[in-house]
Formats: structure tokens, C-alpha cells, sequence
């Protein structure tokens, strides 16, 4: 009963995220939701505008993490060669936790990110990792 409850909250920010993204073409939006005994929901999100690349996640535990939040915050080419890491954007205490990233990149690159998520409580951690679409700086 728990687990249905757990999925139908998961759907229901879900379906409430995608409904309050305002849509921009330069914007790819994804969610995962229950990935874990730790994390309920976990999305982000790429845009780009006069080749800056700004990188957004969200995160929801399944009750008050003492961690949580993104790792790590890789940007890369569409090629593939990784051109910024950013570390630790974590919040303390929290059920959710959001933040952003902002590369300056070049004018006419294309480029994807992969966020690493983490969550933490006294029981143990979880990490999931999503891979965003791409833009064009």
C-alpha cells in the first residue's frame, strides 16, 4: 500500500512539474520518478540562450534527507568531450532540494548535461543519474 501510494505522489509532481514548465525551445525537461528507497523524484532540465547553458535539477526524498541533492553536474559537447563539472549542490535537512548551474559556453555548440542525484538519511543513501537531452548554446 505504501509503494502505491509512494508512485501515485511520484506521478502527481510528475504531472504537476510538467504542467507549470513554460515551454521555450530551448528547453528539455525530464523526470524519473521512484528510483529508490531514498529518492521519490528526481528531474532536470537544459536550456540555452545567447550561449550561456543553464542546467536545472530538482530532487524529492522519500521523507527529510540529511543530504541531498546533485553530486556531481557534468556538461558536455554533443561529441561528447566533458567541459565542466560542478560538485556538491546539496541542501541539508530537506525533502526536496533544487538549484541550477550556469557554463558559458560557445555560441552554435550543442550540449547535454548528466546530473548525478544523491539522497541521504540515517537509514543509508541513494543515488540516481539522469542524462538530459541536448541544446544548442
Amino acid at each position: 500500500m505504501r509503494k502505491q501510494v509512494l508512485h501515485i505522489t511520484a506521478f502527481t509532481l510528475l504531472f504537476i512539474m510538467i504542467l507549470s514548465v513554460g515551454a521555450s525551445a530551448a528547453t528539455i525537461e525530464a523526470a524519473e520518478p521512484l528510483t529508490n528507497n531514498y529518492i521519490i523524484l528526481n528531474s532536470a532540465s537544459i536550456s540555452a540562450e545567447s550561449g550561456k547553458v543553464t542546467v536545472t535539477f530538482s530532487i524529492t526524498g522519500t521523507g527529510t534527507m540529511t543530504t541531498i541533492g546533485a553530486s556531481t553536474i557534468k556538461i558536455y559537447t554533443a561529441s561528447g568531450t566533458l567541459v565542466k563539472t560542478y560538485y556538491s549542490q546539496y541542501g541539508y535537512n530537506l525533502m526536496k532540494y533544487s538549484g541550477s548551474v550556469t557554463y558559458s559556453g560557445t555560441s552554435g555548440t550543442k550540449y547535454y548535461a548528466v546530473v548525478k542525484f544523491y539522497a541521504a538519511n540515517s537509514s543509508g543513501s541513494g543515488t540516481a543519474t539522469y542524462t538530459t537531452g541536448t541544446v544548442t548554446a
